[in-house]
């Protein structure tokens, strides 16, 4: 049985979604940079909300950022969220996908996906060339679908530990 085609809308975060979605992604942040020996536990917390404070230092309103609530296109259900940072030099303009999530109950089902196609759209209409992601080794399903979207490796960061 092959699963439905999804396709989602993305629609800009309202200040009320904000930081009920903000708090757990920080947390979250931090422990994946803690899984992947980049930041010690003690201070992972704290790293993490002053990277998210530098990143969104004006939150919603700040410029050259987009954060998404993804919308099931039939039902108008939120699924999840898309977060991309605007970047340019005089070579090259790029979308960097700061963040993006399924829903835990809508996870499995395509929804990862639509929200990149519909992600790569919104992108493509700002302007830009291409978008870039940072992805953890650790999140073998993320990486999975990044490359079957077309995504390549274009630096990796490796650690030994001592």
């Amino acid at each position: 049985m092959t699963k439905p085609i999804r396709t989602v809308r993305l629609e800009p975060m309202t200040e009320d979604e904000f930081s009920p979605w903000a708090e757990p992604q920080i947390a979250r942040y931090a422990q994946a940079k803690t899984r992947a020996g980049a930041w010690n536990p003690e201070e992972a917390l704290a790293n993490s909300h002053e990277n998210f404070d530098r990143m969104l230092p004006k939150g919603l309103a700040t410029p050259g950022h987009h954060v998404w609530v993804a919308r099931d296109e039939k039902t108008s259900e939120r699924v999840g969220t898309l977060w991309i940072e605007m970047r340019s030099s005089a070579a090259h303009s790029e979308a960097y996908v700061c963040f993006v999530e399924v829903d835990e109950a809508q996870r499995g089902k395509g929804y990862g996906r639509a929200i990149m196609d519909a992600g790569a759209t919104a992108a493509r209409r700002l302007g830009v060339a291409s978008m870039a992601l940072n992805v953890f080794e650790d999140n073998t399903t993320a990486y999975n679908l990044y490359s079957s979207l077309g995504y390549r490796t274009a630096n990796r960061t490796m650690r030994l530990e001592l």
